[in-house]
Formats: structure tokens, C-alpha cells, sequence
């Protein structure tokens, strides 16, 4: 019961300490929530494919099922990265921007930004 509970709080702060150090985390871990779920729904079906293969007898397409089940696995992890990519630019981007309004906000009252050093 205690484990339970400690283990319960710990990842809750884990997650709190991610989204504080990863503001679009959220998004990231949609993406990552989303490709765990498609990997497990895919490899659901080729156990299913492999089940019904074996009671019917049918081994015709056995190993083309293995190649089509890890490529899709593999698609998913590219656009898991994809996404990723995508979030890590939007976050840079938007940090860039805070910057240079910062930036421009010292500098306001300044004729020439020269002047004001």
C-alpha cells in the first residue's frame, strides 16, 4: 500500500518536473502515448494473424505478415521522431521570439540601439 502510493507520487511529480523542463511535453507525450498504442494494436494483430494461420493451416503468407508488421512498426517510430522534431522547433522558435522582444522592450526609449551601450 505504501510502495503503491509512493510510486503513485513519485511519478506524478516525474511528470510534473517534465512539463515544467519541457513546456510542449504534453504534445510530445500525446505523440509518444500514440505510437505505444499503435505498436501494441499492430503487434495484437499479427499475434491474432498468427493464431488463425496456425488453426486453419494456412502458412502461405507467414513471413510476408512479419515484414508488414515491422515495417509498420518502424513507419511509427519515424513519425514519432517527425513529430517530436516538429515540437522541439515550435519550442525553440517561440524562445527565440521571447528573446527578441525582451530585447526590443530594453531598447524602447532608445533612439539607436549604439547609443544606449
Amino acid at each position: 500500500m505504501i510502495k503503491g502510493l509512493f510510486k503513485l507520487i513519485s511519478t506524478i511529480l516525474t511528470f510534473k518536473i517534465f512539463f515544467w523542463v519541457e513546456p510542449d511535453a504534453k504534445k510530445f507525450l500525446k505523440g509518444v502515448s500514440l505510437t505505444i498504442l499503435f505498436i501494441i494494436l499492430v503487434s495484437y494483430i499479427h499475434a491474432e494473424y498468427l493464431s488463425w494461420s496456425e488453426l486453419s493451416g494456412d502458412k502461405t503468407y507467414l513471413s510476408i505478415s512479419f515484414i508488414v508488421k515491422n515495417f509498420t512498426i518502424f513507419l511509427s517510430f519515424l513519425l514519432a521522431k517527425k513529430t517530436k522534431s516538429k515540437v522541439r522547433k515550435r519550442y525553440i522558435r517561440r524562445k527565440i521570439k521571447k528573446i527578441i522582444l525582451t530585447n526590443l522592450e530594453e531598447h524602447k526609449n532608445c533612439s539607436h540601439v549604439l547609443k544606449c551601450y
